[in-house]
């Protein structure tokens, strides 16, 4: 009986093709990994053609990127809150964010308005300033810019001016600043300067060219709120903004 099931057992074996310990069941994953493939591509294949056949029907809006001129499309309801704007990137040629220790998310971690920075290394001496855009998390636009000798209240000045300028008119908004010297200045002191011939009590106006300008494009834009926000404790467009100011370190 003993010699009858070795000879059944091999008899199997040699029937099936397979060796009898299967406990490596090597045979069966290219199978899998080529059923996975397939799938992979008929889901993508659907998806092109589920957006596309969106497109031809005109339910959502596409624009074409500039960079790698593919077809992309954004939420209706960003479009709405910004008319007349166009993006110019889709997401995947947009420049990715390096996330540090210090941009760890917040739970009041705005993710909406307009990021500005300055600063120069060392104060005074060479700086820049940065300024992002974004909208639930998206950037929409980003600049960034050096002036060989300046002052740190300066460049925070500079990147306010330049700021308010990505944001298109009649668009409500909250440009955000961590410095609080520059937003006071904005907000509760320039105008009383302006009555008394850009002069202060005690003296001149430090910076009052920069002063000026900031206080005029923010007294005509008054859809615009500006804020103040605390630097280096995770908020996330704060440490881009300030990456932005500091590139012309690495350039």
């Amino acid at each position: 009986d003993s010699g009858q099931r070795t000879a059944d057992s091999g008899q199997r074996t040699a029937d099936s093709g397979q060796p009898e310990n299967t406990g490596g069941r090597t045979g069966s994953w290219p199978l899998l990994a080529v059923g996975c493939q397939l799938l992979s591509v008929c889901s993508y294949e659907d998806h092109r053609s589920r957006r596309s056949d969106r497109y031809s029907r005109g339910l959502m809006p596409n624009f074409t990127c500039q960079t790698c001129s593919a077809e992309f499309s954004l939420p209706q309801h960003v479009l709405d809150r910004y008319p007349g704007w166009a993006p110019k990137q889709c997401r995947d040629c947009k420049p990715v964010k390096k996330v540090t220790a210090s941009m760890r998310p917040m739970s009041d971690d705005p993710q909406t308005g307009v990021f500005t920075d300055g600063g120069c290394v060392p104060n005074p001496g060479p700086g820049g300033w940065g300024a992002v855009y974004v909208v639930d998390g998206e950037i929409l636009s980003e600049s960034h810019g050096h002036d060989p000798d300046t002052t740190n209240n300066r460049m925070e000045l500079m990147a306010l001016i330049e700021g308010a300028k990505m944001i298109p008119e009649g668009t409500a908004l909250t440009v955000y600043s961590d410095s609080n010297l520059a937003v006071r200045t904005i907000n509760e002191w320039a105008a009383g300067w302006e009555a008394r011939g850009w002069k202060r009590k005690t003296g001149p106006v430090e910076n009052v060219d920069l002063v000026r300008r900031a206080y005029t494009v923010y007294r005509k834009r008054p859809e615009l709120e500006l804020k103040w926000i605390k630097a280096h404790v995770g908020y996330t467009w704060n440490e881009y903004a300030d990456g932005l100011a500091n590139r012309w370190r690495e350039e």
